[in-house]
């Protein structure tokens, strides 16, 4: 894993073709990852009208906003300020013009150097979608939440999503799915507090959260076709859309992706 390079690696993956397909899942194709978008979609607006009901007075920074899927959302509800973060110069310049009245800043969340453009405590909210479990170098991943930290305001609320299994870090070549254990340390050492996990996904997403590799292996046999066939991709989407917005409002964990939802304590 140390030849990856993730900047060159979401550079190249944003420039070819920047959509939600791309920030998506690569092999499933533009139907079922608009369903995907979809469910993040119900699951943003559930925890937002939960525990941010009203943010006119709220200053937003959305990191890593990829192509502006959560600033357009965070964009509707008309808080006092909002602003994106990424570190790629193709999704910077594509929400740039998406959303121009909006500062969107070019920084590396893992970087303290890069990320001194946003002031201490500057931050009533901060949102950081399925990002964090990209960074696979874990000096950087510490570094990143230590920034998050920094930048909010105490009592400041993080939504952030990742995988937190609770059997264990599991390692791929640009993803690393750490431990609820050791994600929850590293929270604490930065200054949060986990108030409430949430699925984000249920049955469409990866079941990383299982002791046996057994069920990852039948997942990814069921879901081949949808890597074949766009067809297939909206079969799949149409029959696993409502089971799945069922699924993630009854259970309060997931075998899969979960939003952590966080408060800044008081320094």
């Amino acid at each position: 894993m140390s030849d990856f390079n993730p900047n060159v690696y979401w550079e190249e993956r944003l420039t070819k073709d920047i959509g939600l397909h791309r920030v998506g899942h690569l092999a499933y194709g533009k139907a079922f990852n608009r369903a995907l978008y979809a469910i993040r979609r119900h699951v943003f607006n559930a925890v937002q009208q939960q525990y941010l009901p009203d943010i006119s007075e709220q200053s937003i920074l959305d990191c890593g906003s990829g192509t502006g899927f959560y600033l357009n959302l965070w964009n509707r509800l008309s808080p006092k300020s909002l602003s994106g973060l990424d570190f790629t110069e193709a999704s910077v310049e594509f929400c740039a013009r998406r959303f121009p009245h909006l500062s969107i800043y070019h920084a590396d969340i893992t970087n303290a150097d890069s990320m001194s453009v946003i002031p201490d405590q500057s931050q009533d909210v901060i949102s950081i979608f399925d990002v964090l479990f990209h960074v696979t170098d874990d000096q950087k991943y510490a570094s990143a939440l230590h920034e998050l930290g920094r930048i909010m305001k105490d009592d400041g609320i993080l939504l952030y999503s990742d995988n937190v299994p609770r059997h264990g870090t599991k390692r791929e070549r640009h993803i690393v799915h750490r431990s609820k254990e050791d994600v929850y340390a590293l929270l604490n050492t930065a200054g949060f507090e986990v108030l409430e996990r949430k699925p984000m996904f249920y049955l469409m997403g990866y079941p990383i959260d299982m002791k046996s590799d057994l069920f990852g292996k039948v997942w990814n046999l069921l879901m081949y076709p949808v890597r074949k066939s766009e067809i297939m991709g909206m079969i799949y989407a149409s029959v696993l859309y409502f089971p799945e917005l069922f699924l993630i409002s009854f259970f309060k964990e997931s075998p899969t992706t979960e939003l952590l939802i966080c408060r800044r304590k008081h320094r």
